[in-house]
């Protein structure tokens, strides 16, 4: 097994100085960039992970995203050393398999939950909120 143990920092890194590294995913899903790049916008939850030469371990998606809305930076995770081959083909698919979509149920019970709880909370805000169409909300609604 691959020994993951190295330093990282968390940074604020310009998006045109990260560079696309070898990558699991060969289809980044071209008609959700645009709302991906739109939440990064608002707020990046998960920061992207980078080599010390800004070579991009995970987040490739969030680095197409933010080039189509023209964000300037993103919160990148640097480590202290590249990954070797076989460690970054391991964490690369490690974080691949675990990155589940929603299932269109799940999308419901979450919508569903959050416009009970908060009545005066309109569908339509809601889906402005999570970048999603407002069609797809009135079906969760």
């Amino acid at each position: 097994m691959p020994d993951f143990d190295f330093k990282y920092r968390l940074d604020d890194v310009p998006v045109k100085k990260m560079k696309p590294g070898s990558n699991l995913r060969k289809d980044p899903d071209e008609a959700a960039l645009q709302p991906l790049g739109e939440s990064l916008l608002v707020r990046q939850l998960q920061p992207v992970i980078l080599d010390p030469e800004f070579f991009i371990i995970d987040g490739w998606r969030r680095w197409l995203a933010a080039q189509r809305v023209a964000l300037e930076t993103l919160k990148a995770i640097i480590t202290d050393r590249p990954l070797t081959k076989k460690e970054l083909q391991i964490a690369q698919l490690m974080m691949s398999v675990h990155q589940c979509a929603v299932t269109g149920g799940e999308l419901y019970t979450g919508c569903f939950a959050l416009l009970q709880e908060f009545p005066n909370l309109l569908s339509k805000d809601l889906a402005q909120h999570v970048k999603l169409s407002p069609s797809m909300m009135t079906r969760c609604a």
